[in-house]
């Protein structure tokens, strides 16, 4: 992409600022950003592991939290609220490590991750693992079919013009609240 994709604005406001809100909106709480301020208030957990990959700012995210965390990747402009709700809501008996947003027959890079996996993702990550996709088929995920447009992402400055191309990027703002 060239720069920072979670600094890339949509009607003035940050990628990552998107997918905090709909984290906010679909009750996740606190919504922290790993790694870096992006804007708008949101606390920030210090990268554990900089550029070492995305397993790394899960682990970062699990070992900063007391709980359970629902990581998503900083360029899903259209994630909204019934998506987080669905991987809330999924696996109540809290038999899976890891509960993964799929679409279009794709794991999409939003998932809830429970504490109790960090003992087996630190391992993981020990070994070289650096993928939070190879970490949760190591240890196993229940896949939620969440609706393809929230599954959208950013990848490249096509995918940026193709936003342009193709109307409203949400169907809705999310409210502006977090905490």
């Amino acid at each position: 992409m060239g720069r920072d994709k979670a600094r890339i604005e949509i009607r003035g406001v940050p990628l990552a600022v998107r997918v905090a809100r709909a984290l906010a909106a679909g009750g996740c709480r606190p919504v922290n950003f790993v790694g870096d301020s992006i804007a708008d208030g949101y606390p920030v957990v210090a990268d554990r592991f900089p550029g070492e990959g995305p397993l790394g700012g899960v682990l970062t995210a699990l070992v900063a939290a007391t709980g359970d965390v629902v990581v998503a990747a900083c360029d899903l402009p259209n994630l909204d609220e019934a998506s987080v709700r669905a991987l809330l809501a999924a696996d109540p008996d809290r038999r899976w490590p890891v509960v993964v947003a799929v679409a279009d027959g794709r794991h999409v890079p939003v998932a809830r991750w429970r504490r109790e996996a960090v003992p087996a993702l630190e391992v993981a990550f020990a070994t070289g693992t650096r993928s939070w996709r190879a970490a949760f088929e190591t240890l196993g995920a229940l896949e939620v079919p969440i609706d393809s447009w929230s599954s959208l992402d950013v990848d490249s400055p096509d995918d940026l013009a193709a936003l342009d191309r193709e109307g409203p990027v949400l169907r809705q703002e999310p409210p502006a609240e977090h905490g």
